[in-house]
């Protein structure tokens, strides 16, 4: 799948994910649930509704947030009462950074297919660097205009710092100045 394609299918599934977590946030308010899904634009009000501490960037390098702050269910196998939080700066075609957190104890997904980059730690915490790059007709992994995932655990939180068209010192600097929400 070519890297143009994976950012014209994001974008839609993003949007998706907002709609549904918008309207499942009723449904869910409804039935008395502690933890409820939808798309916030504070921190203060996505952390209540999440149930765990959520972490911010302190520097986006000047890109605008895309949305709000999504909040939904964790999709993995009993993660009905966990939350993945998501938020994204700048756009798919031009230069991108996001922030995907949740309380599942790992991903709330399959996981990205792609190169290991090498491992860094942020705050102190081994995190495994990945790139969409080196394969099937893909930009070398030394190139910039590559989707770049860096992945680490602290206890049962789970966090995702990604970037499309960044320098990998960017990425690495995006999340390791993250602060508590």
């Amino acid at each position: 799948m070519s890297l143009t394609r994976l950012r014209r299918i994001g974008l839609p599934i993003v949007a998706a994910i907002a709609v549904s977590a918008a309207v499942a946030a009723p449904a869910t308010a409804a039935a008395g649930a502690a933890l409820s899904s939808g798309t916030f634009t504070t921190w203060q009000k996505a952390q209540a509704a999440a149930g765990f501490v959520l972490y911010r960037p302190t520097s986006t390098y000047g890109l605008r947030n895309v949305g709000h702050i999504i909040v939904s269910a964790c999709e993995v196998a009993g993660g009905a009462n966990k939350r993945i939080v998501s938020i994204g700066y700048g756009t798919f075609n031009t230069k991108s950074l996001a922030l995907t957190q949740d309380d599942a104890n790992g991903p709330c997904g399959n996981g990205y297919a792609g190169t290991s980059l090498g491992t860094y730690r942020i705050h102190g915490i081994k995190a495994q660097l990945w790139g969409y790059c080196g394969f099937d007709n893909l930009p070398s992994c030394s190139s910039t205009k590559i989707e770049l995932w860096l992945m680490w655990q602290h206890k049962a939180d789970y966090y995702t710092a990604s970037s499309y068209n960044e320098a990998r010192s960017r990425l690495l600097h995006f999340a390791s100045t993250l602060r508590q929400a």
